[in-house]
């Protein structure tokens, strides 16, 4: 009988180490990637504005060359503000499914006006209409685009739904389980309760492994410090939440594996000396 309690504890360990290493993954993500005041504060630590602001003024210059206009022609178009208003609101139709328009009418409408008074004086061909019209569109798209929108919102937003909602299962399935296996450990093991304290540190010891080991791993093969997506404003933010990410699970590790050395240590100490307390 003893014999099928104690598989009965090995059994039960396992499924509390799983069900830990759920539980903390699904809390990782909704702290960090679904979380969208995780994203805006990222964005704010790391000058995302500043950098895609600037980023975006000097792509624009590519096209002055073949315009042929002047370089003041891009003054004032956009402004910081804009950059961070916009790209708050490309968050906010990914993370809560608000339909909030991105436009470039603004831009469009102080560019003509630079290009209004750049050829103020000069007689404007129908070619050389559609040129300008040409070089407008083009400085519009590669800020509606390439800067601050992106075409796939709303797909975005569906798999965040989905995942959300997976999460919130998984965390609520996961969390019973914890209760459940824990109460269970205590059940078989009223006679001898230090066992149960034991297994839930092998538990979390087991779980806190898993962790390290996925960092170390993760930090081996991939190089996040030289991951480059889309431009090196975004790159940066996006290296900035990975690293957030990856200390968290080092972070939890530890703590677990730790949390689990006690859980090991202390109650078979304080059995250790109660029995020999007993024998003398």
């Amino acid at each position: 009988m003893s014999k099928v309690k104690e598989i009965l504890r090995y059994v039960l360990a396992i499924i509390l180490a799983i069900a830990i290493i759920v539980y903390v993954i699904v809390n990782i993500a909704s702290s960090t990637l679904l979380n969208k005041n995780f994203v805006l504060d990222k964005l704010d630590e790391t000058a995302y504005y500043t950098k895609i602001y600037a980023y975006a003024k000097e792509n624009f210059k590519n096209y002055i060359q073949q315009s042929g206009f002047e370089e003041s022609v891009l003054d004032e178009i956009i402004t910081e503000e804009q950059v961070k208003k916009d790209t708050q609101k490309v968050l906010t139709n990914i993370y809560n499914n608000i339909d909030e328009e991105v436009t470039a009418e603004e831009m469009k409408s102080k560019l003509q006006e630079n290009i209004k008074k750049q050829t103020q004086n000069m007689i404007i061909t129908t070619e050389q209409q559609k040129s300008i019209d040409n070089f407008v569109n083009d400085i519009c798209n590669e800020y509606l685009t390439g800067i601050a929108h992106f075409n796939f919102e709303k797909e975005l937003f569906n798999i965040y739904t989905k995942v959300h909602k997976g999460a919130e299962i998984a965390n609520r399935i996961s969390l019973i389980t914890i209760v459940i296996t824990i109460g269970a450990l205590i059940a078989i093991s009223l006679n001898r309760i230090y066992k149960s304290f034991v297994f839930a540190g092998i538990s979390c010891v087991s779980s806190g492994l898993f962790f390290i080991i996925v960092n170390m791993f993760i930090n081996n093969k991939v190089k996040i410090q030289t991951l480059t997506i889309l431009n090196d404003a975004f790159s940066f933010t996006l290296r900035e939440i990975l690293e957030t990410i990856m200390n968290t699970i080092k972070t939890n590790g530890t703590n677990l594996l730790l949390a689990g050395l006690v859980l090991i240590l202390i109650p078979n100490l304080i059995h250790i000396i109660i029995r020999s307390k007993q024998e003398d």
